[in-house]
């Protein structure tokens, strides 16, 4: 029995964002430092302040945060009105937005996929504040794939198994952030790929070991999943397991779901003595990189090379015509046939 369509709709995305905000509020309490989210919320103050962000943000620099900024200034701008809220309430509202918009794109048309949220890769990003349960939204809803150039490497991924729609999203947010933001910075182009070229931590799926089995995605290249993944092979990332929220997205049943979420969050607990083990940190990330292939993303080729390569045009739009076939079947008359015992 179906639960109501009010709960699905909005009942279900709120406590799955209740439920990400407690994540990641004890994983503040428990461990010390910034969220990801937080990297993005100091370049937009020094934005306020007149300062140039890809300078100012890093190891021994002014604001000394872990990591140099490494996103585009579009990211920085779309991120201001946050800004101006304390980074603790700013980092809050960021995991509840990501996470409702998630959920509601992902469970519209049914539960299928909550799955996805009990994985160890949505709990890592949830707890880490990261960026790809919002990206991962613009898979589902086409007026969320304005926010995929906020991170460009994994929006280009997703957009590449969206509609028209999504296309025209994406290239109308991405035209006015870029607009503003070289009215605001001119140069910052050159300091944003100054910090993101030769750095170790951004590598391509296919350049992992086992990697190249991925192209094998190319099989598939009618259906949505196929396009996606293929791409998403592509793109440098982080080798970090909250990347392994996107791999996660071809599943379509509820079984596909369920063994996709158990596989790769069987990985991060192989990971975590790995890792331990490791004598720096470039070779721990590495090792996370090779393992995130073997448990993430092969069991996601698999999902797709089962498939037939025929047009995904029925699958794609499963999301929107599901809840219009529900709405239709409450209007519909009831039968005047008769029943023979």
């Amino acid at each position: 029995m179906r639960p109501p369509l009010i709960l699905r709709r909005v009942g279900v995305p709120l406590a799955i964002a209740a439920y990400s905000c407690a994540i990641f509020f004890f994983a503040r309490k428990l461990t010390a430092g910034h969220s990801d989210f937080s990297l993005v919320w100091y370049a937009a103050r020094a934005i306020l302040d007149g300062g140039n962000p890809y300078l100012v943000i890093g190891p021994g620099r002014p604001i000394p945060l872990e990591w140099e900024l490494h996103y585009p200034m579009t990211t920085v701008i779309a991120a201001t009105p946050l800004a101006l809220l304390p980074e603790s309430l700013a980092d809050l509202l960021f995991v509840f937005a990501s996470a409702f918009m998630l959920a509601y794109g992902a469970l519209r048309a049914n539960l299928d996929r909550v799955w996805i949220f009990f994985s160890a890769a949505y709990v890592v990003n949830a707890k880490s504040g990261q960026w790809s349960a919002l990206i991962a939204s613009g898979y589902f809803i086409p007026a969320a794939a304005a926010f995929l150039s906020l991170k460009p490497s994994d929006g280009i991924a997703v957009l590449a198994g969206t509609g028209w729609k999504s296309w025209i999203f994406a290239g109308s947010a991405t035209a006015f952030l870029a607009v503003i933001s070289f009215a605001i910075f001119p140069s910052w182009l050159q300091y944003w790929l100054a910090n993101i070229t030769g750095k170790w931590e951004f590598v391509s799926p296919i350049r992992r070991a086992g990697g190249f089995l991925l192209l094998l995605s190319l099989l598939r290249w009618r259906t949505r999943e196929g396009r996606f993944l293929f791409v998403l092979s592509l793109v440098p990332q982080v080798q970090s397991w909250y990347a392994g929220v996107l791999p996660l997205l071809v599943a379509r049943t509820k079984r596909e779901n369920q063994v996709l979420a158990l596989v790769s969050s069987l990985g991060y607990i192989v990971m975590i003595p790995l890792a331990m083990q490791s004598a720096t940190r470039e070779i721990s990330s590495f090792t996370v990189g090779r393992l995130m292939i073997a448990f993430c993303y092969l069991p996601a080729l698999i999902v797709v090379l089962r498939r037939p390569n025929t047009s995904a045009r029925k699958h794609d739009s499963v999301l929107e015509l599901e809840p219009q076939q529900e709405e239709r079947t409450k209007q519909r008359p009831p039968s005047r046939e008769r029943t023979h015992l």
